[in-house]
């Protein structure tokens, strides 16, 4: 007995000295810490902000406290993350689990800027303290970015984020962009994904790389005017109406019309989208054969055919194959399973990619958009993105110049944390505004999908200036590839910004891949006029000189990549003659 009581006592010390020795962090305690995916900012975990109790039905504010959609992002170097939460109500449904309506998700992304599922907690009770996710490849100098998603069914009435003593653990910068608003049913706030993070609106964030605000109320989605009254105080990239599911065909006849009145008063150029409802999964078997949602269809489809000539930026999603002919995508008939999940976010990313800008989902074939991180802490791509957003609003330069760490060390704001040109770029600069667009280690991919989220958006530059492709050569892509790329990426340039000039610079000599240099230069001089842009020869300000019994070209640092400051002063020369 007495070696069992010791036994358990040191066990109780073990533990306790073990959980000690965990730092936690509070995201709503902390101010310098922000809860994502909702339309304001307020202290706890709702969806709706507290004006809204009282001038919407209970049912919806009761909704409005579950956090669907509702995500923390943050940086860490820890091989182990821990959480503590207190929730609010049950913990699953008949038709939906635990991990699903209670679960805690977690995702990753990688150096190249592609998000992956980690861990998932697993609810057995509304009060938790668990080691969420464990043997995380780390390293004490990277931190990586994580995405916390929280429950879709349940409120959060607490929650901390724990990792142990001497690791990182650091807010992620908030995405300033203006976010998708989506309005709608069960099947927006998540019924019946088995995790959060298989929520549709929550795969097609990842997916577009684009905030989403997720207002799905479980059976309560109707088009109300107050509910929408809230929505319109945040101004979106998009709004998704998707409240069929929730409504007969006489009260989508009542309501569709005021909706977008309502809409257009206060957002008059904001791209809407209408979604139709998804037939029953099990439909073919209605012994009548009949649609039930026809004539709800029927009337949201008559608004938009009477408004679509006048109104350039309302748009349509058709239900029919929402889920898929095969009868595998809904745990009832109406509430996606995870297949189902997955087929929503593929009709929502198609009509949405060029409503948001974002068509060209390749730089090249195979080659997807994408951020980086190939370089954390010494380039935060994802912070200097939103720094840019940021200074685009309140500066608004008439030269932008996008590149890669070369441009990245030439000066300028956002400032880099290394300027070895700031001289010759004051210089040149002297009489201009300028947004210094260039990231360390960026390829034509990383641009792109800087271009598509806003980089271009809020200012209007009478010239641009583009630098890449150097980083593409040096992991094995052609001249042909890097050129078709740049051109790309001209296009794009090109219709958000078709007043500017665009100035293509060759990509400069190097110690290494000169041969697949002057081949890619070749093909940019030759079809400059063909696609209206003017190439820029930077390629004298290097030459080749004896240096130790070695030709070195000078102008470069050792790395024979990088311009010191002299090289630098020689861009300045070449380029104002062409300002």
């Amino acid at each position: 007995m007495q070696i069992w009581k010791l036994t358990f006592a040191c066990f109780v010390i073990v533990v306790q000295q073990g959980w000690a020795e965990i730092k936690w962090i509070d995201p709503v305690q902390d101010g310098t810490w922000l809860v994502e995916g909702r339309i304001t900012q307020e202290p706890g975990y709702k969806r709706l902000p507290a004006a809204a109790k009282g001038k919407v039905r209970p049912p919806v504010w009761g909704l409005s406290q579950h956090s669907a959609g509702l995500k923390i992002r943050f940086w860490s170097n820890s091989p182990e993350i821990h959480l503590k939460y207190q929730l609010t109500s049950s913990l699953s449904m008949p038709h939906m689990p635990a991990t699903g309506i209670s679960g805690f998700d977690l995702y990753r992304r990688t150096s190249e800027g592609k998000q992956f599922w980690v861990a998932c907690s697993k609810p057995t009770s509304q009060q938790g303290k668990i080691k969420l996710a464990a043997g995380l490849a780390s390293n004490p100098r990277v931190p990586a970015l994580y995405t916390l998603y929280l429950p879709l069914y349940n409120g959060v009435q607490s929650l901390q984020i724990g990792v142990p003593e001497g690791k990182s653990l650091e807010p992620a910068a908030v995405n300033i962009l203006k976010p998708i608003i989506v309005y709608g049913t069960s099947i927006a706030q998540g019924a019946c994904a088995s995790r959060p993070g298989l929520a549709w609106t929550n795969i097609l964030e990842r997916r577009l790389d684009w905030p989403v605000v997720n207002l799905g109320f479980s059976g309560n989605g109707r088009m109300e005017p107050e509910v929408a009254d809230f929505i319109l105080g945040k101004d979106a990239a998009v709004y998704v109406i998707d409240c069929l599911p929730n409504m007969n065909a006489q009260e989508v006849q009542q309501r569709i019309a005021p909706l977008l009145d309502r809409i257009r008063k206060t957002r008059p150029h904001t791209p809407v989208l209408l979604v139709e409802g998804a037939p029953r999964d099990n439909a073919r078997w209605n012994h009548d054969g009949k649609n039930p949602l026809a004539a709800e269809w029927a009337a949201l489809r008559g608004e938009y055919e009477k408004r679509k000539v006048s109104d350039k930026n309302l748009h349509y999603l058709a239900g029919e194959n929402l889920l898929g002919q095969d009868g595998n995508a809904t745990v009832d008939g109406v509430h996606p399973n995870d297949i189902g999940m997955m087929r929503y976010a593929d009709a929502y990313e198609n009509t949405l990619r060029p409503v948001l800008g974002l068509k060209s989902k390749d730089v090249i074939d195979g080659v997807p958009a994408t951020p980086q991180l190939r370089e954390i802490p010494g380039y935060n791509f994802m912070l200097r993105h939103q720094l840019i957003l940021a200074r685009n609003r309140a500066v608004k330069s008439d030269v932008a110049w996008l590149g890669d760490s070369i441009i990245h060390f030439f000066g300028g704001e956002p400032e880099a944390h290394l300027a070895r040109g700031a001289d010759a770029w004051g210089k040149l600069f002297a009489e201009h505004k300028v947004a210094n667009l260039a990231y360390g280690w960026d390829r034509t991919e990383n641009v792109l999908w800087r271009i598509q989220r806003g980089e271009l958006d809020a200012i209007s530059p009478k010239t641009i200036l583009l630098s890449i492709g150097t980083n593409d050569l040096s992991i094995g892509r052609t001249p042909q590839q890097v050129s078709n790329s740049i051109l790309n990426l001209v296009r794009e340039i090109k219709a958000r910004q078709p007043s500017a000039r665009i100035i293509v610079t060759g990509i400069l000599p190097r110690g290494n891949h000169m041969q697949n240099v002057i081949a890619t230069n070749a093909v940019l001089q030759k079809t400059a006029q063909q696609h209206g842009y003017q190439y820029l020869d930077l390629t004298s300000a290097f030459p080749l000189v004896e240096k130790n019994g070695k030709r070195v070209l000078s102008g470069m640092n050792g790395d024979q990549l990088h311009p010191n400051t002299e090289g630098y002063t020689r861009i300045a020369e070449i380029v104002a003659k062409h300002l």
